[in-house]
């Protein structure tokens, strides 16, 4: 989290009613690196809106294969697609 924000990234964290094991969230929020703190439903509409604002470069698929290697991109889908609500 400490390199995503050095970057200049949004952190989010999932919120304390919703999670089943809160220990890794409450202690990003207390080390100062999360932006955001919400339940999984918000964290998506969250991340649709961050995506859509102007000033968020689009990064085309092809360029995203390169920057990340198939099968760390693969990983990352798998985990969006068994997601609750997103």
């Amino acid at each position: 989290l400490k390199a995503i924000k050095a970057e200049g990234g949004i952190t989010i964290a999932q919120d304390e009613k919703s999670a089943k094991y809160y220990d890794l969230p409450r202690s990003a929020v207390a080390a100062g690196f999360v932006d955001l703190v919400l339940a999984p439903k918000e964290i998506a509409q969250e991340l649709i809106k961050i995506s859509e604002h102007p000033y968020v470069p689009y990064l085309e698929t092809e360029k995203a294969e390169e920057l990340l290697p198939q099968s760390d991109l693969e990983k990352i889908f798998s985990l969006l697609r068994k997601g609750k609500g997103v």
